[in-house]
């Protein structure tokens, strides 16, 4: 659970990141207001509750990688539109709003997830090129 709780951390932290550099973006194309202590504030907060919520719908144990990354899309645009609209008044809800956030937040779910992966694969190698070297020093 505890390796559970740092791993989401970590996600959620790439997640900030990735989130953070794409409306200071949009605020240099001024499409979005000045990032200040209030915007980065709720921005985090956003993220830490997608966060929760992707680790209560992972223990649905779903077994089709492509419905998993649905699920996963629909508890990042519940909490956007849920928090992000109604309680932080962080976007007004309309047609434009909805189509730009539903773009961003897939550009972003997919660049979190390929950062992940990829970190993964990398610990991965590290683990098993450690391992392979100790058998070998074993065999010697």
């Amino acid at each position: 659970m505890l390796n559970e709780i740092k791993n989401r951390l970590k996600v959620m932290c790439v997640s900030y990141t990735i989130t953070t550099i794409f409306y200071l973006l949009l605020f240099r194309l001024n499409i979005a207001d000045e990032i200040n202590d209030y915007i980065t504030i709720r921005l985090l907060l956003l993220n830490f509750f997608v966060a929760v919520l992707m680790m209560m719908t992972d223990r649905l144990k779903v077994k089709n990688k492509y419905f998993s990354i649905f699920i996963d899309l629909f508890d990042v645009f519940f909490v956007v539109f849920l928090l992000g609209s109604g309680f932080f008044k962080l976007f007004s809800f309309n047609l434009h709003n909805i189509v730009m956030i539903i773009v961003m937040g897939t550009i972003i779910y997919f660049g979190v997830f390929f950062i992940v992966t990829y970190k993964n694969v990398k610990d991965a190698k590290a683990i098993n090129k450690k391992l392979k070297s100790e058998r070998e020093k074993k065999d010697e």
